[in-house]
């Protein structure tokens, strides 16, 4: 193996760099779901007064109570279904499965997502009127009403979805700290001391006593622990995949999923490694943080 170096010492991480830790990434993703769900607050009450204010000047003989109720129920069952769209959209990232195939399933997404808004809605709005003494009925045209619907939550599926990638694109980009130079790891042997920066290494793999830092077509032996490693590394990009590896998300160009729930990894370097499907959850969080 090219570069091969036995080490004794211990390998230190200092971070000169631009990095974002996953618990930033985390509050971010929070205040940016937080203000969506501000923003629904905001436009439900703004529906609900515009059409309180129509129905008067129609001289409709409409209860404010049954507007608020329509406009609350409605509020009601898509902060139930955001946390749906935001999960979908983390997981059909174009970098993952390409441009065309997201564009597809996401329209394809928005009539499962309609029926399921509009059955909350009306399960809602029938307890509501149920407890008011009172019977609600949606449609007598269940067709023409589901059409109709459909083409008022496609409009807001897609502007949940983009503000969701939007905030998780944000989440995901580094933070803006004094750049110092790039964060490295040094690997001692003795007399010998490796700096190797965190980008260039694609994988680390348990070896024996020792794991293999490995870079492009290079090896580094380090004696320590895959979990110490993982532990120290997780702030910087770096995520477990199989019991016996850990490797760089950033590095990672392509996953494909095998029948068994396994997967293998194509990385930036030509690499492929494979992870298993214990840590499949964990690749998909830190891919999507």
């Amino acid at each position: 193996m090219r570069g091969l170096a036995v080490t004794t010492g211990s390998a230190a991480v200092t971070n000169g760099g631009k990095s974002v830790t996953n618990g930033d990434a985390r509050s971010i993703e929070r205040t940016g779901l937080a203000l969506v769900f501000a923003a629904f607050a905001v436009q439900t009450v703004i529906n609900a007064l515009s059409q309180i204010d129509e129905h008067a000047a129609a001289g409709f003989d409409t209860q404010r109570s049954e507007i608020w109720v329509w406009e609350v129920s409605s509020l009601i069952a898509w902060t139930l279904i955001v946390a749906v769209i935001w999960r979908v959209v983390r997981r059909l990232r174009p970098s993952r499965i390409g441009w065309p195939r997201v564009v597809a399933l996401h329209l394809l997404f928005t009539v499962p997502v309609s029926l399921a808004h509009v059955a909350m809605m009306v399960l809602l709005r029938k307890l509501a009127y149920w407890a008011a003494g009172d019977h609600y009925v949606f449609s007598n045209d269940l067709a023409a009403s589901l059409l109709y619907e459909f083409r008022k939550d496609f409009s807001t599926y897609i502007a949940i979805a983009g503000l969701s990638a939007l905030i998780q694109w944000i989440a995901r980009r580094p933070g803006d700290v004094v750049d110092r130079g790039p964060a490295t790891m040094t690997i001692r042997d003795g007399t010998r001391t490796h700096v190797v920066p965190l980008a260039d290494i694609d994988v680390i793999e348990a070896a024996g006593n020792y794991v293999a830092v490995k870079r492009g077509d290079d090896e580094l032996l380090h004696r320590a622990t895959l979990a110490a490693c993982a532990t120290e590394l997780a702030p910087y990009g770096f995520v477990r995949v199989h019991r016996r590896r850990i490797v760089r998300v950033s590095a990672v160009t392509r996953t494909e999923t095998r029948p068994s729930g396994d997967f293998d990894l194509a990385l930036a370097s030509g690499r492929t490694v494979s992870g298993s499907r214990r840590y499949r959850a964990a690749l998909d969080a830190a891919i999507g943080a």
